[in-house]
């Protein structure tokens, strides 16, 4: 029974779940491209908006993408001044969100409104904070390419904060009550999960990725519940 199951689950990956090497060499491609279009636009159109340089990222580079080679995000690194900016974790606000951090504007009193570009994304009220970009809506903005007749791109435009401590924000709404935190930022620990994720693989000659693969098939050929979201 076990070996037949076994049997199963690899057919499917081999059949269902594995993308092969030249899709995801294409797909790699059209996202660079993508990007370069994007870097060149926005330095154009907001030459003065403070951004270190962006970067692809996902699953598409981490070989951990399954069924289609159709999806990439395009991290853009927002630069903030430490005088003027603050993280609060969620679950110390009155909001009381974990995961989720709340980035305050600070010093109003020395340093005045328009004394940081990302002023004029803040968000009113008795609780300060920052708002995802004026070039960015509050629902993440997503780029749907058709690079080739049959094959098509969506590329998550993604800003990013990364704090002092190390700490990764992405400008993610919450899957269930976008509209109540929309002023959250999502903290983000994909960098280290798969680097934890790739040493025990390494260590020990496991398949972990595998099984993660054919988890990830599963629910994006057959969604889950309402509610969930479909991996990528």
């Amino acid at each position: 029974m076990r070996l037949c199951l076994q049997e199963r689950l690899w057919e499917f990956y081999q059949k269902h779940v594995n993308i092969p090497a030249e899709e995801q060499t294409v797909a790699r491609r059209a996202a660079l491209d993508i990007c370069a279009e994007l870097r060149v636009f926005l330095h154009a159109k907001l030459p003065d908006m403070p951004l270190r340089e962006m970067y692809l990222s996902g699953s598409l580079y981490d070989d951990l993408q399954v069924v289609t080679a159709d999806h990439a995000q395009l991290m853009v690194p927002l630069v903030l001044e430490k005088n003027l900016w603050s993280s609060i974790p969620g679950e110390d606000t009155i909001i009381n969100v974990p995961g989720f951090w709340l980035v305050r504007r600070e010093n109003l009193e020395y340093f005045p409104r328009n004394s940081s570009y990302w002023d004029r994304c803040m968000v009113a009220g008795e609780r300060p904070g920052l708002h995802h970009p004026s070039v960015v809506p509050s629902e993440t903005l997503t780029l749907e390419v058709q690079y080739e007749t049959d094959r098509t791109l969506y590329v998550d435009f993604l800003p990013l904060l990364v704090m002092e401590d190390g700490t990764s924000l992405i400008a993610k709404p919450h899957r269930l009550a976008a509209e109540r935190h929309e002023d959250l930022w999502r903290q983000s620990f994909r960098v280290a999960e798969t680097a934890r994720l790739r040493a025990l693989d390494q260590e020990d000659g496991g398949c972990r990725s595998t099984c993660l693969k054919v988890a990830k098939a599963v629910c994006k050929l057959h969604p889950p519940c309402t509610g969930s979201t479909p991996a990528s």
